[in-house]
């Protein structure tokens, strides 16, 4: 379906709906709490982070959570499989997600059945605003910064902008909590980590070309730490496969692994160092201690860069590099950056700082 038959179909509903205007009181005792969470790996990671805290304030409410099926993993152990619910029709980004009326429908159905009385949607796209609407939840809470879709909550909470990725999510959680937490709460789960780790292990693909460190640079990465004798694994989506193979074709000690994201996960808690763009796996890395390299120039770090003690941010010189309150540079996102200083991060400097890392 393309994007004018999306945004229409969802214009219609919102007409159906128009009737939401008025904000009410939040509930003081949710007996089923519905979070809608369908955002890419790094902003989930992110917005689950209150979870321990909404539980603390409601000890007695069941959560639930509505998420990516690439973000599912994220959750267990913080919250019951059978709380895990799964969608990929609940679309934060029109450009790169596609949509599936029917399969839209029974999602919405099965949301219906169960029946939560507090909705909150993370995702603050008019989609999911709409999809919260149609939920039947008395209470929903989201941001005021979608026009009149945001009307559609009972309850807005002001989208304050210039914050980090990680603070973000708080002005959602804040009308219950009553106070900022400390981040990151929540470290990812792994059930089977494999054994031995690598030494390095680098994600190349970040989603937007436009903000894609060049496959030939991680290529003389990679050949350099080889030569090194250092192990190397290089991860991704099955659609990034030809990527990684490119970058260590024919090099020792080094594979790639292409699968689930669960799966590179139990491989990216065994590994010396990370090394990757601006992706959700920088922040998992990070959060969980490992080393992490994060090459930045086509997005801001500072609204969205990986948190930790161990991490290493790199920036390109380029003009166009986004900087002070800017969070994205000019060029299209969708498309192969043009010009001929993007990206130009040394590969000495990388390599340097990796293997201080791994000598150190």
């Amino acid at each position: 379906m393309n994007i004018f038959v999306q945004k229409l179909m969802f214009f219609l509903l919102y007409l159906k709906q128009k009737k939401h205007k008025t904000v009410i009181a939040l509930p003081e005792q949710p007996q089923k709490i519905l979070l809608v969470m369908c955002k890419w790996i790094g902003d989930t990671f992110w917005d689950l982070q209150g979870i321990p805290a909404l539980r603390k304030t409601f000890p007695d409410a069941e959560i639930h959570v509505l998420t990516k099926p690439f973000s599912g993993f994220l959750f267990q152990g913080l919250l019951p499989d059978k709380n895990i619910h799964l969608t990929s029709q609940v679309i934060s980004d029109c450009r790169r997600e596609n949509f599936d009326k029917s399969q839209w429908k029974k999602d919405l159905q099965k949301m219906k059945q169960l029946a939560p009385d507090l909705l909150i949607d993370f995702t603050e796209t008019p989609f999911s605003a709409v999809f919260s609407a149609l939920t039947g939840a008395k209470h929903r809470i989201g941001y005021d910064h979608l026009g009149r879709f945001s009307r559609l909550y009972t309850y807005r909470c002001h989208a304050e902008y210039g914050l980090h990725l990680s603070r973000r999510p708080m002005q959602l959680y804040l009308p219950f909590t009553k106070e900022e937490l400390p981040f990151p709460q929540v470290v990812p789960q792994v059930s089977d980590p494999e054994k031995p780790g690598c030494d390095v292990m680098i994600f190349p693909g970040v989603g937007w070309k436009a903000k894609e460190y060049p496959a030939e640079k991680y290529r003389r990465i990679a050949e350099h730490l080889s030569e090194k004798g250092y192990s190397l694994c290089v991860s991704g989506s099955p659609k990034e496969q030809p990527l990684c193979e490119t970058i260590i074709r024919g090099l020792n000690n080094a594979k790639t692994q292409i699968g689930t994201q669960e799966e590179m996960l139990s491989s990216l808690c065994s590994a010396k160092v990370c090394l990757s763009g601006d992706t959700g796996p920088a922040h998992l890395a990070a959060a969980m201690g490992i080393f992490t390299v994060a090459l930045f120039c086509g997005t801001n770090p500072e609204f969205c860069g990986p948190l930790g003690k161990r991490v290493e941010i790199l920036r390109s010189g380029c003009p166009e590099c986004p900087r002070g309150k800017t969070q994205f540079c000019s060029v299209d996102r969708t498309g192969v950056c043009q010009k001929s200083c993007f990206m130009d991060i040394p590969e000495e400097k990388i390599l340097k700082v990796l293997e201080d890392a791994l000598n150190g």
